[in-house]
């Protein structure tokens, strides 16, 4: 699933492993928990996360765009579904955690 971030459809999925889309989905759910699609949707936030709180030069529009979403907005709208925060709440909170108060650092 190294294509993830182009969210492959399930017929895609079940042709590469040479199942039938059914019996692909019986199987992946038995072994994963979950469907295709919410497996992708987990990979996608955990890229999206880690570009975030490690990729600081990179925008929030090219984090959207590589991770194939239509727009800066949609990329923003389910990033706070699933995370409670926006993409840019999320970088801050966590270069916080790196980097300690900028504030702080900005006094000595």
């Amino acid at each position: 699933l190294r294509n993830f971030e182009r969210n492959p459809s399930l017929d895609e999925l079940s042709a590469v492993a040479n199942l039938s889309k059914y019996h692909f989905l019986r199987v992946f759910q038995k072994r994963f928990k979950m469907t295709p699609h919410a497996y992708i949707q987990n990979l996608r936030l955990d890229r999206s996360k880690e570009y975030l709180q490690y990729y600081n030069e990179h925008s929030i529009s090219n984090i959207a765009s590589a991770l194939n979403f239509d727009s800066v907005s949609s990329f923003c709208n389910w990033f706070i579904k699933h995370q409670g925060v926006t993409p840019m709440e999320y970088r801050k909170q966590k270069n916080k955690m790196l980097w300690g108060d900028s504030s702080e650092t900005e006094k000595l």
